[in-house]
């Protein structure tokens, strides 16, 4: 994880990885969030669910169990779609 920002680095806690620092990872990922939703690229972009899925879980660390569960719905959508 070399050349990541701290707050995006994450450690494995048994099968489950976690954010470091998930308050800072948040403004991160929904950046690059945003990035991934630009009309030019595809829709259904692996790196866009890859993103929501991360979101799910620094929601979940943060205590927003509605927003996890809407990031993480988004994902599987996205991961159907392939």
């Amino acid at each position: 994880m070399l050349g990541m920002p701290a707050a995006i680095r994450m450690r494995r806690t048994g099968p489950v990885a976690v954010f470091v620092r998930p308050a800072e990872a948040l403004p991160l990922l929904q950046r690059a969030l945003a990035i991934y939703e630009n009309p030019n690229l595809p829709p259904n972009n692996p790196f866009k669910a890859e993103v929501l899925e991360n979101l799910a879980k620094v929601y979940r660390a943060l205590g927003k169990v509605s927003e996890a569960q809407e990031a993480q719905a988004r994902a599987a959508i996205l991961r159907t779609q392939r």
